[in-house]
């Protein structure tokens, strides 16, 4: 759904402080890009999943979704018991 307009090249394809060229090509190569359409895993996370619809901060900016401290909460919305395991990894 996001792809038809935030693909590179099409209307909405504007990033907000991203140093990604192509941001659908990246959710692609994801892990989550890779359950959806190669292993047709619907329940996986889309992209307003994890940087919300339309609301989507930088990951510089404290309160986006995606911000180094608090990717262990928006992950943890679908992995259950995630924060602690994050929270004691090399990851913080």
């Amino acid at each position: 759904l996001c792809a038809r307009c935030h693909q590179a090249g099409e209307q909405a394809a504007v990033r907000i402080d991203s140093e990604v060229p192509d941001i659908v090509q990246s959710y692609i190569d994801s892990i989550h890009g890779k359950g959806l359409l190669e292993s047709g895993l619907v329940v996986t996370a889309t992209c307003a999943d994890c940087h919300t619809a339309h609301g989507e901060k930088p990951p510089a900016d404290e309160t986006s979704t995606v911000h180094h401290d608090n990717i262990a909460a928006t992950c943890g919305t679908c992995h259950l018991g995630i924060a602690r395991a994050f929270a004691q990894s090399i990851h913080t």
